[in-house]
């Protein structure tokens, strides 16, 4: 693999600055958008510090506390309400009531379950009390080795600032409007109503979704995957979903992927086993872990960094 620096941005994430304030409109932006009773509390500044992550199989992993309780969280900006392990909520005794929607994986759908208040715990970071939604999370971690009691997702990214720094393996989370020292620098544009941003591949652009939670590089849905993964030989690889169920799905090796500039050579195309409704597909962490990321979705903008050997 070789990339290309020659856009390169002096700006490392480690420089940008994130001001956390008491913040109770800021809280209450949120209850009135979700109808659902959310509480935020930011770290103050004198006991903020980067919260560290691992990344296995792909995935990134960090420790969080649920109703005081040690386990792991993930990052997946692309599931549409944060959630934790049914099977936690459970031991904890937390009251669980059925709920009739379903939620979407790579693999199929899992029961949903609504837990009525948790108690979520970012060292360093912020502190969540919020009703929640609950799954099965059993499968992702058994594939991954660790318990997954926790996953961050789509109802915070859209209202937080995230900063993720692949190379340093740490992340930072602040309120819209607290982050300072990006100003000038080139982002990926945020399409506002289905969340693509533009993404270059073997010079056609395409439009994606940035997805932390999926381990491919792309994954074109099939009638792009039909034009694109033609170009050269198909093969198959071994792939476990949300669901812990394992499928096969062709790809395609030797593309060039260009993010905001910044090309990635010798890259693999697959047929993303999960077919939402709009854009071409996803760009997952086989691309993303080259990247430091900072999310403003409020603001419709990402902001990628190539990370230096």
């Amino acid at each position: 693999m070789s990339v290309n620096l020659k856009s390169l941005l002096t700006l490392s994430v480690a420089s940008l600055l994130i001001s956390v304030h008491a913040s109770p409109v800021f809280s209450q932006e949120l209850v009135e958008k979700s109808r659902v009773k959310v509480n935020i509390s930011f770290e103050s500044a004198d006991s903020r510090a980067p919260l560290k992550f691992e990344t296995i199989k792909g995935i990134i992993l960090f420790e969080v506390y649920v109703n005081g309780v040690k386990t792991y969280g993930m990052l997946d900006n692309e599931i549409g309400r944060s959630v934790i392990d049914v099977e936690l909520a459970q031991r904890l005794g937390l009251k669980i009531s059925e709920n009739d929607a379903k939620v979407s994986t790579q693999n199929g759908d899992l029961n949903q379950y609504v837990v009525d208040s948790v108690h979520v715990s970012l060292p360093g970071q912020l502190t969540i009390d919020a009703p929640s939604y609950a799954i099965n999370l059993q499968g992702i971690s058994r594939h991954i080795g660790k318990e997954i009691g926790f996953v961050l997702g789509k109802d915070y990214f859209s209202e937080l600032i995230f900063i993720i720094s692949n190379k340093n393996k740490s992340l930072r989370i602040g309120p819209p409007g607290s982050m300072n020292g990006i100003e000038g620098q080139r982002f990926l544009p945020v399409h506002p109503q289905n969340g693509t941003v533009p993404i270059e591949v073997d010079g056609e652009v395409f439009n994606l979704n940035i997805d932390t939670g999926s381990t491919e590089s792309v994954g074109f849905r099939q009638k792009p995957w039909d034009r694109m993964g033609s170009a050269t030989s198909r093969e198959s690889f071994l792939m476990a979903a949300g669901s812990g169920r394992v499928s096969k799905v062709p790809y395609s090796r030797g593309h060039s992927i260009s993010v905001n500039g910044h090309r990635l050579d010798d890259q693999r195309l697959s047929l993303t086993l999960f077919h939402g409704d709009e854009g071409d597909g996803v760009i997952g962490m086989g691309v993303l872990k080259n990247f430091d990321l900072v999310f403003n979705y409020s603001d419709n903008k990402i902001w990628v960094f190539p990370i230096v050997q």
